[in-house]
C-alpha cells in the first residue's frame, strides 16, 4: 500500500495506538516490565534514602560508613541504570509510565477519532479496566466497556 493513500495515515503522526484486544495480548509483557520498572524505583529509592541517612549521621564518619555510604550510592546508580532500561523497553512500546511506584502507565488508542489512553494498573485485578481521553481531567476514569466501549 502506498503510504501517502488516504487510509494509510496516521490520526496522531509518531504515536503508535494501540486497541483494546492488543493491549488485552501484551497484557502479561507489559505486567511484566511495570512489575520490574517497579521493582528498579523503589530499590533506587531504598538505596539513595540509605545513602543519605549515612551521610546524614552526627560526627566525623569512620571508614566502614565511609564504604557503606559508597556502597549505596553505587547500589543506587545500578538500579537507576536498571529502572531506565525498563523505562526504555516500555517506550518501545509507546506506553507511558504515570507513576512506576503506584504502578500505573498509559496506553495510548483511538476513541471516536479522539486521543484517549488505556489507564493500566498494576495493583487492580483487572490492569485494564479504566480509559480516558486525552483531554479529560486527570481523576476522569471511565469503565472499558460500559456505556461507550472504546474502539478497536
Amino acid at each position: 500500500m502506498n503510504p501517502n493513500q488516504k487510509g494509510a495515515r496516521r490520526p496522531h503522526k509518531g504515536l503508535r495506538l494501540w486497541t483494546h484486544a492488543r493491549a488485552l495480548g501484551a497484557l502479561p509483557y507489559i505486567t511484566s516490565v511495570m512489575r520490574s520498572l517497579r521493582e528498579h524505583r523503589v530499590e533506587v529509592l531504598r538505596q539513595r534514602l540509605l545513602a543519605r541517612r549515612l551521610a546524614d549521621r552526627p560526627g566525623r564518619p569512620d571508614r566502614s560508613a565511609l564504604l557503606a555510604h559508597q556502597h549505596a550510592l553505587a547500589e543506587a546508580q545500578r538500579a537507576q541504570a536498571r529502572y531506565e532500561e525498563a523505562l526504555k523497553e516500555l517506550r518501545a512500546l509507546e506506553i507511558t509510565c504515570l507513576d512506576a511506584v503506584r504502578g500505573q502507565a498509559l496506553i495510548p488508542f483511538l476513541h471516536k477519532k479522539k486521543l484517549a489512553w488505556f489507564l493500566f494498573d498494576l495493583f487492580d485485578a483487572e490492569p485494564l479496566r479504566h480509559w480516558r481521553y486525552q483531554d479529560d481531567p486527570v481523576d476522569v476514569h471511565r469503565l472499558v466497556g460500559a456505556e461507550e466501549e472504546p474502539a478497536a
